[in-house]
């Protein structure tokens, strides 16, 4: 690598694949977020109530609001589980966001060597400190959409188990 300013074509080359692989994993996670919630309230996605309780949430809220329909439900043991999992996915939420909003930056090291870094511009923490460093790394690029995949994965466990219930459930009722 060269100590020269990126250009427009060497930022697409290095860094959008990384950080379009974050992106992608993520809105994977989305989308299992939702799903969730229409296996713990056993409702199909057309379905209008589910419309109403899901347009346009963030997910932290889609999470909220899990935890919310599961600790008032029948499905309430489960609840623990789903915490642990939220905890673990609060963690990778805040790298995906340091990666997606961070101003990332070149750096040139004095052997000719480009390092990437990133700063935080504009998120909650730089209120009254200014521009910080981000805790996210390039190099933790690579890794973060497997994490997140991983995260996805153990949601889609949990919204498997919950659909079982339901299934079971409506097997007996028509007995």
């Amino acid at each position: 690598m060269t100590s020269e300013p990126p250009t427009a074509e060497t930022m697409q080359e290095e860094l959008f694949p990384k950080l379009g692989a974050v992106v992608f994993a993520w809105s994977g996670l989305e989308t299992r977020s939702v799903q969730l919630i229409w296996a713990i309230t056993d409702l199909f996605p057309g379905n209008v109530l589910m419309s109403l309780l899901t347009a346009g949430l963030s997910v932290v809220r889609l999470w909220e609001l899990a935890d919310d329909l599961l600790k008032a439900g029948p499905d309430a043991d489960l609840l623990g589980e789903f915490r642990a999992w939220r905890k673990e996915a609060k963690a990778l939420s805040e790298q995906r966001n340091a990666a997606v909003h961070s101003q990332w930056a070149p750096l040139s090291l004095g052997s000719g060597h480009r390092v990437w870094t990133t700063l935080d511009v504009s998120s909650r923490r730089t209120k009254g400190r200014g521009i910080q460093p981000n805790p996210i790394g390039y190099d933790q690029l690579d890794e973060l959409p497997a994490e997140i995949r991983k995260a996805d994965e153990r949601l889609g466990k949990l919204e498997r188990e919950l659909n079982r219930r339901h299934h079971e459930e409506q097997e007996t009722d028509s007995s």
